[in-house]
């Protein structure tokens, strides 16, 4: 995606599933890894998923700052 126009601060954030445990650049799955690059610092912050209707649970999210400039993410599974 692009997004123009002026620059305001914003985040990027990719929500992960419970089960899901980032460590560093690799996402620990249930059945296997996943290894995420990303162009500006990732880190992580409480998030929750709600997997139906009345059901939320605790889980993470990776963020990165967007602004200024481009943000690059690749994710390889």
């Amino acid at each position: 995606d692009r997004i123009h126009g002026r620059e305001t601060p914003a985040v990027a954030r990719l929500h992960l599933q419970p089960g899901v445990e980032p460590d560093g650049d690799v996402l620990r799955l249930p059945d296997g890894v996943a290894r995420i690059t990303c162009s500006k610092p990732v880190r992580t912050e409480e998030s929750r998923w709600a997997s139906g209707f009345g059901r939320v649970e605790p889980t993470v999210a990776l963020a990165a700052d967007v602004t200024p400039g481009t943000l690059v993410t690749r994710l390889d599974w």
